[in-house]
Order: C-alpha cells, then structure tokens, then sequence
C-alpha cells in the first residue's frame, strides 16, 4: 500500500505545512494529497482530522484568487465528512 507507506513516513504533518505555503499550487498538490490519503479509508480520514486538516483547508475554501483551489479545498472536506 502506498499510501500506507506515505503515512507511516510521516507524510501528514507536512502536507499540512504546506497548506500555508506562499505558492498556490503547493497548496493544492498538498490538498490533492491529503484528500487521497483520506479518501482511501476511515483509518487513514481519522488520521488525517487528527492533523486539524480542517483548520488548514478552510481558510482556502474562501481563495478567490483560484478557483481551483477553492474546488479542492471543498472536496477535501467533502472527503472528511464521509
């Protein structure tokens, strides 16, 4: 399982780092992933909300400058609340 192996790696905590990065399209290649790795299954969704995903993706549902992250950041939640 590759997502397994990315997130026993350590891969969550710095995904969300980049949610704050000064580049818009990290961010939405940081959301992609972590919308991916919450997807896969409700084990790796819990973990992904016990790393306060949703503090980090809200404040993007709100870009106006890129549309296409505001798409992600909505789906990301969406991901969160199956």
């Amino acid at each position: 399982e590759q997502i397994a192996d990315v997130v026993q790696q350590g891969a969550l905590p710095l995904l969300v780092d980049l949610l704050v990065s000064p580049s818009a399209e990290v961010q939405e290649q940081a959301m992609s992933a972590i919308g991916n790795i919450a997807g896969h299954s409700q084990h790796y969704r819990d973990q992904t909300l016990a790393h306060n995903i949703i503090a980090g993706v809200l404040p993007l549902c709100q870009q106006e400058q890129k549309q296409s992250l505001q798409r992600t950041a909505i789906w990301v939640l969406g991901t969160l609340c199956r």
